[in-house]
C-alpha cells in the first residue's frame, strides 16, 4: 500500500518513543485518514482546536488533488467505508447527538455560539438548527426547521443556563415545554414535525439583570419585574433587622455605663 507523496504528511497508526516492542505493531507505518478522524474528534471534543486543525490540514493538503481524488479517501480499496469517520468532526463541532429511540436531539456547539447554525439528519429527513443568545445561552432562540421528511421530538439538550422557555411549532404555542437545570427542554407530549415546520424555543434567565429588554415577552417581563420587587424586600428586611439588632446593642451599653456612673456616685 502506498500511503504518501513527496511533500504528503499525516500521523502514523503507531510509534515508539521508548524503542520498540519486539517486532513491533502491524501496520504501524499506516497513514490512514479513516483511522485519523476519530483522533481529531477526540481533539475537538476536549477542546483542542490547534492539533484538530493542524491534522486536518493534513488530510486535506494530502486530497488536493494533486496524487488523489479530492472527493473520494478510498483506502485499502474503494468500498472501505473508513473514510466515513470524518462525519464525526461534524458532530462534535456541532454538539450534535441524535437518538430516535428516544426522540431526542442535542446541540452544544463548540463555536460561534452566540450565532450558530448546521446542518442536521434524522432518520426519517433532515433539517437546519439555529440558535443566537449570549456564550452560555442564558437567553436568545433556538430554532429547528425540517427541510425534508419529518421527526418528532420528546426532548432537546442545549449548553444552557436559561431557567424560562417558551416554545412554539409553526407559531402556534407549546404550552407544556420545561427546561432542567443540565439544559434539557422536555415536551410532555411528543412534537412532530414535517417539511418546512420550525419549532421556535425562547430562552431567558429573567432573574439576571444584564438580560436585554428586546424580544422580551410581557410574561417575562413580569416575572423580572417580581423578581426585582422580591429581591428589594429581602434586602429592606435584613436592613430593619440590621437597624433594631445595633440598636439594641447602643441601648444596652448606654445602659450598662449609666449603671457604672450611678454606682460610682454612690461610692
Amino acid at each position: 500500500q502506498s500511503h504518501f507523496y513527496p511533500g504528503d504528511s499525516g500521523i502514523r497508526v503507531c510509534s515508539y518513543p521508548h524503542g520498540r516492542l519486539g517486532k513491533g505493531m502491524r501496520y504501524e507505518n499506516l497513514v490512514s485518514s479513516g483511522f485519523t478522524y476519530p483522533v481529531v474528534a477526540g481533539m475537538i471534543y476536549d477542546g483542542n482546536w490547534g492539533d484538530a486543525l493542524e491534522i486536518c490540514r493534513m488530510i486535506r493538503a494530502r486530497q488536493s488533488g494533486l496524487h488523489r481524488s479530492p472527493w473520494n479517501e478510498p483506502e485499502c480499496g474503494l468500498l472501505y467505508s473508513r473514510s466515513m469517520a470524518a462525519w464525526n468532526l461534524y458532530d462534535q463541532a456541532c454538539g450534535f447527538v441524535y437518538d430516535s429511540t428516544k426522540l431526542s436531539m442535542t446541540f452544544k456547539p463548540k463555536v460561534n455560539r452566540t450565532a450558530f447554525s448546521c446542518f442536521c439528519t434524522f432518520h426519517q429527513g433532515f433539517g437546519k438548527y439555529q440558535q443566537e443568545g449570549d456564550a452560555d445561552l442564558s437567553f436568545g432562540t433556538v430554532k429547528l426547521q425540517v427541510l425534508y421528511g419529518s421527526t418528532e421530538l420528546s426532548s432537546i439538550q442545549l449548553s444552557s443556563t436559561a431557567h424560562v422557555v417558551e416554545a412554539s411549532l409553526d407559531g402556534k404555542a407549546i404550552s407544556d415545554a420545561s427546561i432542567d437545570v443540565g439544559g434539557i427542554i422536555k415536551f410532555s407530549k411528543k412534537v412532530s414535525m414535517h417539511t418546512e415546520s420550525t419549532l421556535v424555543i425562547i430562552l431567558s434567565s429573567p432573574c439576571r439583570s444584564h438580560l436585554p429588554r428586546r424580544g422580551w415577552t410581557e410574561r417575562n417581563k413580569k416575572m423580572q419585574w417580581r423578581a426585582n420587587v422580591g429581591s428589594w424586600m429581602a434586602m429592606l428586611v435584613v436592613g430593619l433587622l440590621l437597624c433594631i439588632v445595633w440598636t439594641f446593642r447602643l441601648l444596652e451599653s448606654h445602659t450598662f455605663l449609666g449603671f457604672q456612673l450611678f454606682a460610682a456616685r454612690d461610692q
